[in-house]
């Protein structure tokens, strides 16, 4: 993937400010909704190089949590209703329709790949807009961004132009959310491009995903988020994210580890099932 070497530096470069550099512990709710399902709530706690991100539960959902060891460069997925876990290194490569669920590889580098002849390309372009507005929210102050992301495949498969459009209020939380290499607290998890009639079509013919940003407004953390998707049919789906609280108080470093009596157990070596799974946590357990 073009521009590796660079990330390769950038990212040795925050492991050492990480083991220089201590922040405030950090706990932030965020209510979401998406379309017209009920409202539901996600909490995110931030302690060193570690993250911990808990999910709601329902009937159907277990008891649910990932686990960030950015120092070790792992996830864990923890099932607290089964008291079971898995562990996967961070860098685990991706089809071409988990790519365009999660943006370039959001996880960090990718491990060595064998040579792969690709039968298409899959081209995303996020626009970024700065509108120049800002506001106090937490203390902080958060900076209006606008983005639209396009994503083009060529061949085009016959299907309508899937496209996302966002609107933001985002504050630098000095953190690297997710193990982002971007300490000023980039929320690193893509833009989730909706289903496709033409996902199995991409996967089949092994598509190329490649990634592109026009203008150079900066993220962070976005305190409220408004995200419209366009699908194969045109037809809008809006989600609505709002941290309710953000606290910096102490947190127990036990919150980031797997409880003694869990037991551990082998990722599934269906890789499109552990995407799913993926998908389930990094989009709100829906």
């Amino acid at each position: 993937m073009r521009n590796t070497l660079i990330k390769s530096m950038i990212a040795a470069l925050v492991l050492i400010s990480w083991t220089t550099t201590s922040f405030a512990d950090v706990t932030i709710k965020i209510r979401l909704r998406e379309g017209r399902q009920p409202a539901h709530e996600m909490l995110i706690r931030i302690k060193g190089t570690r993250q911990r991100n808990d999910f709601p539960t329902n009937k159907k959902a277990p008891e649910f949590a990932w686990v960030y060891h950015c120092e070790k460069k792992e996830i864990l997925g923890i099932n607290y209703t089964k008291k079971q876990y898995f562990t996967n290194f961070l860098g685990e490569s991706m089809t071409p329709s988990q790519a365009m669920a999660f943006g370039e590889n959001q996880l960090g580098a990718s491990p060595p790949q064998k040579l792969v002849t690709h039968g298409g390309r899959i081209m995303q372009t996020v626009t970024v807009t700065d509108t120049g507005e800002r506001r106090e929210m937490f203390g902080f102050t958060a900076r209006h961004l606008k983005t639209r992301v396009v994503w083009n495949a060529n061949p085009s498969c016959n299907q309508t132009t899937l496209r996302q459009e966002t609107d933001g209020w985002y504050i630098d939380l000095l953190h690297g959310m997710e193990c982002s290499p971007d300490l000023s607290g980039l929320w690193n998890y893509g833009y989730a491009a909706p289903s496709s009639k033409c996902d199995e079509h991409f996967e089949k013919h092994k598509y190329e995903f490649l990634s592109k940003q026009v203008g150079d407004a900066r993220f962070g953390f976005p305190l409220l988020l408004t995200r419209t998707v366009y699908g194969d049919r045109g037809e809008p789906l809006v989600n609505n994210e709002e941290v309710l609280e953000l606290s910096t108080a102490e947190l127990d470093a036990s919150l980031f580890e797997v409880p003694a009596t869990f037991t551990k157990i082998e990722p599934n070596n269906n890789r499109s099932l552990f995407g799913r799974l993926f998908s389930f946590a990094n989009r709100w357990g829906k």
